[in-house]
């Protein structure tokens, strides 16, 4: 009987430390954590620095935004959702995001937009690492 308790609270501690909540840390396919990066348009014009500070709380992302391009500074807020490492974000009021996360690397698609809604820049292709 004594074996079988034992055997029981090992398994029961190895159960424990595997099940760790990966939205809430930020790890795993979370977002949580402060993201940089840089990248193209389809045109060839360079964004020299795109950065997001995200929270995860469940599904749903928020935070905030700063992108620099050649002659022009945009900043904002983010609102969306991550859904097992699937983005689709809102930046108001520059556009919108999809894209993957895998770890502490996200690779995004962003369609720039005036605060107007129409398209100005394009489609981005971007790889953001988080800090």
């Amino acid at each position: 009987m004594k074996k079988l308790a034992i055997l029981t609270a090992c398994l029961l501690a190895v159960f424990a430390v595997g099940c760790e909540d990966d939205d809430e840390e930020g790890g795993g396919s979370g977002v949580t954590g402060t993201w940089n990066g840089s990248g193209f348009y389809d045109a060839g014009v360079q964004l020299n620095d795109f950065t997001m500070v995200l929270t995860q709380d469940g599904d749903a992302v928020s935070g905030s935004y700063d992108i620099t391009r050649p002659n022009r500074h945009m900043a904002g807020s983010v609102s969306g959702s991550n859904n097992g490492g699937t983005l689709d974000l809102t930046l108001t009021p520059n556009g919108t995001v999809n894209g993957t996360v895998d770890g502490d690397t996200m690779t995004i698609e962003w369609w720039e937009s005036g605060f107007d809604g129409r398209v100005e820049g394009g489609e981005a292709h971007l790889t953001l690492t988080r800090q």
